[in-house]
């Protein structure tokens, strides 16, 4: 909520042709810290359930990823849509889009883990869980660098 309601400030000066460098790193910083917590939270989630198995609904899980999936794959469209109209690029575009892209891979896994749930694989749920994390620290680091590259190699700042 708060990271993208500063994208959208730092998409909207840009537009105006404004700067936009506050905005678009504390924008950037929280769409990282954002997506590790996310990662940590799929982790941890992954090791309780290895821990203690619990019992998994795979019709309610199906059902409610699958429209999770839709939503957030609409907003990251858009944001990448609205962020290509203000000729965003760099790591407010990148975040933006990552944030989404993360919650967009978290409800594909869950749709996966829970057909593999339906089909007598109950370590599905957790092993999706476990590659999204991965997924997710890998969004991470490229979005770090971009990030990195842009704010002490780019000289129009």
């Amino acid at each position: 909520g708060i990271s993208t309601a500063l994208g959208f400030v730092a998409l909207e000066k840009r537009t105006r042709g404004k700067k936009a460098s506050l905005w678009e790193k504390t924008t950037s910083v929280l769409n990282v810290v954002f997506l590790l917590c996310v990662a940590e939270y799929l982790t941890e989630q992954g090791f309780e359930r290895l821990r203690e198995p619990g019992i998994v609904y795979g019709w309610s899980l199906l059902v409610v990823a699958t429209i999770g999936a839709a939503a957030n794959f609409t907003q990251m469209r858009l944001m990448h849509t609205l962020s290509h109209k203000a000729h965003e690029h760099g790591s407010t575009k990148t975040g933006q889009v990552f944030h989404y892209f993360s919650d967009f891979l978290a409800s594909i896994a869950v749709i996966v883990g829970s057909i593999a749930v339906l089909l007598g694989f109950p370590l599905g749920d957790t092993i999706a869980s476990f590659v999204v994390a991965f997924a997710i620290l890998c969004l991470v680091a490229i979005l770090v660098l971009e990030m990195k590259h842009e704010w002490f190699h780019n000289h129009d700042h």
